[in-house]
């Protein structure tokens, strides 16, 4: 399920780049939970998270090209 807590970071970090409209969903339950929605991260630290490794992955291609 896309917003089961228990998935795997890779998983997630999927459901940030291909589905914007669940991972949006996903922040507003969040919020409306008061609580992060993964035991030691946010929604909103994973994205911080995902939007770095992106930015490494695109930096190491252009190295690599």
């Amino acid at each position: 399920c896309w917003w089961c807590p228990k998935q795997p970071l890779a998983s997630l970090k999927k459901l940030w780049s291909a589905f914007p409209d669940l991972w949006e969903e996903l922040r507003q339950l969040e919020r409306e939970q008061g609580r992060p929605f993964k035991h030691r991260y946010s929604a909103e630290v994973l994205e911080i998270r995902f939007r770095k490794e992106l930015a490494e992955e695109i930096a190491e291609h252009e190295r690599a090209a």
